[in-house]
């Protein structure tokens, strides 16, 4: 579990397929070049004119080119976290046993494959988030229908087609909450209330 924690604490270098770019400074001047790498100080980029190599810091580049780094990395770091994390009950409630730790699931349920996901990684990348969980519970995110997960939260799923989180340690169900349309300090409050349902295990 720790792995993918700290994956979003580390400064990220993600090596690319050069990608070409209208590049512009602070002061307005602009150059077409291939971005070679990033992270979150610094860009390398090979000038189109003249094939040079630099590398530049992200402090003297306009706001836009500013936020197109940052799009990539938090796509990037999304991407990452996706593919770490159990995709079924089944696989979250083996890892349970395993590690000895709930799962805190998030499930689509009947909601939007589109609306699922934004709020994926509207919450999830969050370093609040991620510090509140870390060393408590791990992460399981359920994008298709589960008729096994759905069997441990039915009394949720009979009543809601929206998108929920539950809390699973082996096959003891610890409180489920919704999700979607909340603040994040809504969404971090209930993530308090389930750790403290399954700290307590009062369901």
């Amino acid at each position: 579990m720790k792995a993918w924690i700290t994956l979003f604490f580390l400064v990220v270098t993600v090596p690319l397929l050069a990608q070409s770019r209208n590049w512009t400074d602070k002061e307005g001047r602009s150059f077409e070049g291939l971005m070679i790498s990033y992270d979150a100080e610094f860009v390398r980029i090979e000038r189109s004119d003249d094939k040079r190599q630099f590398k530049l810091e992200r402090t003297k580049l306009s706001a836009a080119d500013n936020v197109y780094l940052d799009e990539l990395i938090r796509k990037e770091l999304v991407e990452k976290f996706l593919k770490d994390v159990p995709d079924t009950y089944s696989k979250a409630y083996d890892k349970s046993i395993k590690e000895e730790m709930p799962a805190l699931i998030f499930y689509r349920n009947q909601g939007g494959y589109a609306e699922f996901d934004a709020l994926i990684e509207k919450f999830l990348i969050d370093p609040k988030f991620q510090e509140k969980i870390k060393d408590r519970a791990f992460i399981a995110i359920v994008r298709e229908k589960d008729t096994d997960l759905e069997g441990v939260i039915m009394d949720y799923v009979t009543t809601s087609q929206r998108p929920c989180m539950s809390i699973i340690k082996e096959h003891r169900y610890y409180g489920n909450r919704v999700f979607a349309n909340t603040t994040k300090q809504g969404f971090l409050d209930n993530v308090d209330l389930l750790l403290k349902h399954a700290d307590e295990s009062i369901y």
